[in-house]
């Protein structure tokens, strides 16, 4: 009776050092970076296989950039964003390689980051805040600080703080290990 006592006591010790049950909202979280950053990861390393576009290719989706400030009205304004969208386009096309591995890279990363955060590990939470702030600011590797449109700079700022706010707000869900 003592053995089957033990054995017992064992098992509860066992279950006690269990990782406590991940929250929902972690979960959802997780399931939903999964999805983002996995995509992402996945677009990176289709790159390498298709290559980067021809100049036929690169002109054609031009015209089509051109197209949308007919459509729009073409203000100044318009204008220099498409202008600077364009040569951006043709920087990242002429350093393609480069751009897919800084971008596979990256998304790697936070993908990991993901990851530990799914297994409740305090270490995710870290490398999916260097993840953010990478995927910011990889792209002024192969791109002038110039052709970079402030409007993306503040989105890319206020979508990268809020996942951060909302992956902080589980912090106390995450373990040290």
């Amino acid at each position: 009776m003592e053995e089957v006592n033990n054995e017992i006591t064992s098992v509860e010790e066992f279950n006690s050092t269990e990782q406590p049950k991940r929250p929902v909202f972690l979960t959802v979280l997780c399931v939903l970076s999964f999805i983002g950053t996995g995509g992402m990861l996945i677009s990176g390393l289709m790159g390498f296989i298709s290559g980067p576009l021809s100049n036929e290719e690169l002109e054609k989706s031009f015209s089509t950039l051109n197209s949308f400030s007919t459509m729009f009205g073409s203000t100044g304004e318009i204008q220099l964003v498409l202008e600077k969208t364009i040569e951006k386009q043709r920087i990242i096309n002429s350093n393609f390689y480069l751009n897919s591995l800084i971008t596979t890279v990256v998304y790697a990363l936070g993908l990991v980051g993901v990851i530990f955060m799914w297994k409740q590990r305090k270490l995710g939470f870290h490398l999916y805040v260097i993840y953010s702030l990478l995927a910011m600011t990889a792209v002024y590797v192969i791109v002038p600080i110039s052709l970079v449109l402030q409007a993306e700079i503040i989105q890319s700022a206020i979508f990268s703080a809020i996942w951060i706010g909302l992956y902080a707000i589980n912090l106390k869900h995450l373990n040290k290990n």
